[in-house]
């Protein structure tokens, strides 16, 4: 965000016990609908495209709530492509309001995770939001050389008259940055 000189946007505070009756199913969409995607997909401008919309991924607590919310049990009863609303088991996606939220495992050493109480919301189908850079390899065969997606080098058994093996070696040297940071959301249970 500093680079791009602009704000991070606020935490989206999400309580889903307040949405107890039929009426407040509503409410939940209009909420969705009014935080994330009216103002992330008007921050994409001209990267917009036809069937752009907004993904989560959301930590453990924050799926729970979010799929044992009444409101989200009445919003798959009327949905008749959910026909099984008690098969949401963990590490899957729902639908709701217009955005696929997905219980994200992260890894196994829980380095790479979501808190549990939070949600990343970002576009997917927008043009040129996220773009991978790649840059020259390390070593000399690279110098005054395009860039490559991928460098590898085949590596041949080195003992005279003994071709039994070769080592394979893939490299690559790129950077992911978002162009649309603005675009980006995070949410968080009250």
């Amino acid at each position: 965000y500093d680079i791009f000189g602009i704000s991070q946007p606020a935490a989206i505070t999400f309580d889903f016990t307040q949405y107890v009756d039929d009426a407040d199913q509503g409410q939940l969409r209009r909420k969705i609908d009014e935080e994330i995607n009216t103002p992330g997909l008007r921050a994409l401008k001209r990267r917009r495209r036809p069937g752009t919309k907004y993904h989560a991924l959301v930590g453990d607590e924050f799926w729970f709530e979010l799929t044992s919310s009444p409101a989200y049990e009445r919003t798959m009863l009327t949905d008749l492509k959910r026909a099984m609303l008690n098969d949401s088991s963990l590490w899957e996606s729902v639908e709701l309001g217009g955005v696929t939220w997905h219980h994200y495992y992260g890894d196994d050493d829980q380095e790479l995770r979501i808190e549990s109480d939070e949600a990343i919301f970002f576009p997917m189908g927008a043009r040129d939001v996220f773009k991978a850079y790649y840059f020259p390899g390390e070593d000399f065969t690279a110098v005054n050389e395009r860039a490559k997606e991928l460098y590898s080098v085949v590596s041949p058994d080195y003992r005279p008259n003994m071709n039994e093996w070769i080592d394979i070696y893939v490299r690559s040297y790129v950077l992911f940055i978002c162009l649309a940071p603005q675009a980006l959301m995070n949410g968080v249970l009250a």
